[in-house]
């Protein structure tokens, strides 16, 4: 079933730069073109217009064939029962040509199939979760798919290499493995200082306290 979209116009950001003051002069006001991108959004919540996209914005590379493609989208989008064109006068511009190239009717054709097949996103909680199951169960399967069709050709190319290439690539690189010692040398330096600096620590604090009260005053004066 048609989906009802909506076809809006939309500005060329890629469009020629403006005239300067002398062109302007020598060839009369500036007069805008006509814009050659259009875009396409659903007019239903939650709806994607292509795959995932809720926004398809198209430009053609002349305003014939951006003319036919709208009036073309515009039949597969049903505006009599919802979709509108949006900033589009109802001529359409100039006539519109009858004939399409294999090119243009091919992806006319393959968006409309597309349309006709999208999937509704629900509202309610539990088909959207249905919804949800089946996405993460289609990208389970691509995963497993992937990896059915990479893992034997990662082990046939293992199996292709000689024991000592395989040891070659498994050995440590010789400037990790340096800085690596070293930090572990200063790291049991640091740990042996600190632990003499505990003993000294403890030994201070037990003479410390093993001496009597006159003595301490007298060691005070």
């Amino acid at each position: 079933m048609p989906c009802e979209c909506n076809i809006e116009e939309v500005l060329d950001e890629e469009g020629p730069p403006p005239k300067s003051s002398k062109d302007k002069k020598a060839n009369g006001p500036d007069t805008k073109a006509p814009s050659l991108v259009f875009k396409i959004t659903s007019k239903v919540p939650y709806k994607t217009v292509l795959k995932s996209r809720s926004v398809v914005v198209l430009k053609a590379e002349r305003m014939d064939d951006k003319v036919e493609w709208m009036n073309k989208i515009s039949k597969v989008a049903q505006p009599s029962k919802g979709g509108q064109m949006r900033g589009v006068s109802p001529e359409g511009g100039p006539a519109l040509r009858e004939s399409l190239s294999d090119g243009y009717l091919k992806q006319k054709q393959k968006l409309a199939c597309v349309q006709d097949s999208m999937a509704r996103r629900p509202v309610d909680p539990e088909e959207e979760l249905r919804w949800m199951s089946r996405k993460v169960r289609g990208y389970v399967e691509a995963v497993l798919n992937s990896l059915a069709a990479n893992v034997p050709q990662f082990r046939i190319m293992i199996s292709a290499q000689s024991t000592s290439r395989i040891e070659e690539l498994l050995q440590e690189d010789k400037n990790v493995k340096h800085r690596r010692e070293r930090y572990q040398k200063r790291s049991s330096l640091l740990s042996e200082l600190t632990h003499q600096l505990s003993i000294h620590d403890n030994r201070a604090a037990a003479a410390a306290s093993s001496w009597p009260n006159g003595d301490r005053a007298g060691y005070r004066n």
